[in-house]
C-alpha cells in the first residue's frame, strides 16, 4: 500500500503536531486488516494504523469509535490506554488512526503472567463500572457514545440472526451445503433466546473493551501500560468480555469480582458464569459470519457454535 502521509500531516498540523517523515517505518506488528507504521514527532514517536479492509465507511467508523473510547476511557478511570492523537481517510479514502507509541511487551510472551492478573482484573472491573446506553458495539450520536442496539439483549438476538443469514446466503453463494437446514438452526436459536431472556434482559449495560486476550495487553517489569485494540468496544454484559477466555484462571476472578463488589456492583457469580457461556455461543456464530468465506475458521467456529447451542438449550437451567 502507498502510504498518503498528506492527509495526517495536514489533520496532525492543527495540533501542532509535525512528523519526522525520514523516520517513517513499517511496524513489525501487520494485521489482517491494519497496516501499521511508526514515525517520529516533535511530540514523540507515533503510531500509525491504515485500515486495509474494503468497506471504508466501516473502517472509518471503526477509527472513530477507538478515538472516542480511548478519549472516554482516560477522562473517566485510571486504566492505561493509548493515546489517540487524531483519525480521518486520506485522499482514496482510506481509513487511519495516530496514536502516541507505547513501548511494551504483549502478555502473552510472559512466561510470568501472575504478576498482571490481579492488576488486569482491577482495570477490567473499572471499565466494567462504567455505564453505557443500549447494547452492542459502540457508535458515536450526538456527543455520547452508545451502543448500537436497543439494549444487550437486542444486540445478541438481532445481531446473531443477521450473522445467521449471512452465513447461509454466502455459503449458498459458494456452493457449500451447510447442515441443519436455516429454518432448523434458527428455531434452535430462537428457543435459546426464550430460555435466557429474562437472565440477560435483566443485566445494566457496561462498558466492554471487546476484545480482552493477553495479545491486546501491553506490559513492561512495572505492570500493565497500556490496554489496546478498542475497535470491537462495545456495552452490554461484563460477561462478554471473558466469553472464550480460557486463558483467564481463578486468581483473576476472584480479583475481578472483588473489586467490583468494592465498586458497589452486585456479583451473583453462578449466573456470571453462565452468562458467559451463552455470550461464547453468540460470540461463536459472529465469529463463523466474520471468517464464513474462509474454511478452517469458519470450519471450527460454526461446528463449536451449534455443539455449545445444543449444550445450553439440554442443560438445567
Amino acid at each position: 500500500m502507498m502510504v498518503d502521509l498528506e492527509s495526517i500531516k495536514s489533520r496532525l498540523s492543527r495540533l501542532d503536531v509535525f512528523l519526522d517523515e525520514s523516520s517513517l517505518r513499517l511496524h513489525s506488528e501487520q494485521g489482517l486488516v491494519n497496516e501499521v507504521y511508526t514515525v517520529e514527532s516533535n511530540i514523540g514517536r507515533l503510531i500509525i494504523h491504515f485500515r486495509k479492509q474494503s468497506d471504508k465507511h466501516v473502517q472509518l467508523e471503526k477509527v472513530k469509535r477507538v478515538f472516542e473510547v480511548s478519549r472516554f476511557i482516560r477522562k473517566r478511570t485510571s486504566v492505561p490506554v493509548p493515546e489517540v492523537i487524531t483519525f480521518g481517510k486520506d485522499k482514496a479514502g482510506c481509513a487511519f488512526l495516530v496514536q502516541r507509541f507505547v513501548e511494551g511487551k504483549k502478555l502473552s510472551s510472559v512466561k510470568d503472567k501472575p504478576v498482571y492478573i490481579r492488576q488486569l482484573a482491577k482495570y477490567i472491573a473499572e471499565l466494567h463500572h462504567l455505564p453505557i446506553a443500549g447494547g452492542g458495539y459502540l457508535v458515536f450520536r450526538s456527543g455520547r457514545l452508545r451502543g448500537k442496539f436497543r439494549d444487550y439483549f437486542s444486540f445478541l438476538k438481532s445481531g446473531s440472526l443477521g450473522c445467521l443469514k449471512g452465513i447461509y446466503s454466502v455459503r449458498k453463494e459458494l456452493g457449500k451445503t451447510v447442515e441443519p437446514d436455516f429454518s432448523v438452526l434458527r428455531s434452535r436459536l430462537d428457543a435459546f433466546f426464550r430460555k435466557f431472556k429474562e437472565l440477560c434482559v435483566g443485566v445494566k449495560s457496561r462498558l466492554l473493551h471487546g476484545d480482552l486476550k493477553f495479545e491486546n495487553i501491553l506490559v513492561d517489569d512495572n505492570g500493565i501500560v497500556a490496554l489496546v485494540d478498542l475497535e470491537w468496544s462495545a456495552a452490554g454484559d461484563p460477561a462478554w468480555d471473558f466469553s472464550g477466555r480460557k486463558d483467564l484462571n481463578d486468581v483473576f476472578f476472584e480479583e475481578y469480582f472483588k473489586r467490583m463488589r468494592s465498586l458497589g456492583e452486585p456479583v451473583d457469580e453462578k449466573s456470571f458464569r453462565l452468562r458467559v457461556g451463552i455470550a461464547w455461543t453468540i460470540r461463536l456464530v459472529f465469529i463463523a459470519d466474520t471468517f464464513k468465506r474462509d474454511e478452517e475458521t469458519f470450519g471450527w467456529s460454526f461446528r463449536e457454535f451449534k455443539e455449545n447451542l445444543d449444550k445450553l438449550l439440554l442443560e438445567e437451567s
